[in-house]
């Protein structure tokens, strides 16, 4: 299983690769240039909207033209963030995957960080072996607009936050799995498993 990890320059890669590695994936990473064939392809979770966004245009159509040939995304925190269009956070455009805007956290202490319930409120083969309300890792000031019907998982902090997203290929959370202890490992032993078919 090949993983493909996009640097934009803010996050702290190593935990997440470490994560896939132990599941037995080979991973490596790209920034400037779109290379490898990927059988997943990973935006990680750390960093400022704006400064991601300017950081992957160089390799924005070629990140939406694997997805639109039928490639798997995961978008984890503020990857989750670019798969919108725009964000309150920052200038620069998203990859317009799911369409709509993110906005700060208005309810709670910001950043919203640590330990969440997580429920699962639509159905998903990438909840396999979890509970259906799990905790996991938080650490984010920002979130998705609550609409859209690939809305899989939601944690309450002050609003209703949405979580977990499945729309086709493309997969979005806004926790950390890497940082989730088990549930966290098991989330992503199901999205390789999805990956391989």
């Amino acid at each position: 299983m090949n993983v493909v990890i996009v640097d934009y320059g803010a996050s702290n890669l190593f935990s997440l690769r470490a994560a896939f590695e132990r599941l037995g994936s080979n991973v490596s990473i790209i920034n400037k240039n779109f290379t490898g064939n990927p059988d997943l392809l990973v935006m990680p979770g750390v960093g400022s909207f704006g400064q991601a966004a300017s950081s992957i245009e160089p390799i924005r159509k070629d990140i939406i033209d694997y997805i639109n040939d039928g490639g798997t995304f995961l978008g984890i925190c503020l990857g989750l963030h670019l798969m919108f269009d725009s964000s309150e956070e920052g200038s620069g455009r998203g990859l317009g995957l799911l369409h709509g805007n993110v906005k700060r956290i208005r309810f709670g202490k910001v950043p919203h960080m640590g330990w969440s319930e997580t429920k699962l409120i639509s159905e998903s083969n990438l909840w396999d072996g979890l509970k259906e309300t799990e905790y996991f890792y938080y650490a984010h000031s920002y979130m998705p607009e609550y609409s859209g019907k690939w809305i899989k998982a939601v944690a309450e902090y002050g609003e209703i936050i949405p979580a977990f997203i499945e729309l086709d290929n493309i997969i979005g959370v806004q926790f950390h799995p890497e940082k989730s202890g088990n549930p966290g490992q098991k989330f992503l032993k199901n999205v390789l498993r999805m990956v391989k078919g």
